[in-house]
């Protein structure tokens, strides 16, 4: 449920912003399949491996947020909230 809530968040809040639209990108984008496809390209991958976050960055509006799901000890849920640039300090290397 947590992942289903996620992509939604996710989903919800893609875009290609056209102030920072690069034309290499334009193809990664043309229908709500192939931006998933890039979205997943982008955070899948071995750990240390290197990932193309100005790409990234591409998929969202400036002000979009990522909403994962987490329960905590008592059993309750917890949201949090992070915007794209959060979501790539917290990946780690």
């Amino acid at each position: 449920m947590n992942k289903l809530f996620l992509l939604l968040a996710i989903v919800s809040s893609l875009c290609c912003s056209a102030q920072d639209a690069k034309d290499n990108y334009s193809n990664t984008v043309k229908t709500l399949d192939s931006t998933l496809e890039t979205l997943y390209e982008v955070i899948s991958g071995e750990k240390g491996e290197a990932r193309d976050w100005e790409l990234f960055k591409y998929l969202f509006k400036p002000e979009a947020k990522l909403i994962p799901i987490n329960r905590n000890k008592e059993g309750k849920d917890e949201l949090h909230y992070r915007s794209p640039d959060d979501y790539i300090k917290t990946s780690g290397k």
